[in-house]
């Protein structure tokens, strides 16, 4: 009986430890992917790539992450939804809207229009 009761406590410890595990990633099932690009100039322009920081605000305007980016590109697992996405270089921000759909993946790239 002892050894029922523990199996059965182990057991339920188990559930609960996997199911805190799926609630703490449930929700984040889309991902955002994209680089920051710094396009224009004389004609007939050009784009480059540019590394800076990205922010993503949520429908609220709510910071949700921020991640520098590397090898001028960035990636954000979030929750299905809209968000904004922000991005900084040189002390420059520009944003641009961004749809995350459950269970793929988005790209969506941020351009700086130079002069």
């Amino acid at each position: 009986m002892k050894r029922a009761v523990g199996f059965l406590a182990c057991l339920a410890t188990i559930t609960i430890v996997v199911t805190a595990a799926v609630a703490a990633t449930h929700g984040r099932t889309a991902r955002v992917i994209g680089r920051i690009e710094l396009c224009g100039g004389k004609a007939p322009g050009h784009c480059r790539a540019a590394n800076g920081r990205v922010t993503v605000r949520d429908s609220q305007g709510r910071q949700v992450a921020t991640e520098r980016t590397k090898h001028t590109r960035f990636s954000f697992a979030l929750a299905a939804g809209n968000y904004t996405l922000i991005a900084t270089e040189d002390g420059d921000h520009t944003s641009r809207p961004v749809h995350a759909t459950a269970n793929k993946t988005t790209r969506a790239n941020i351009v700086f229009h130079l002069k």
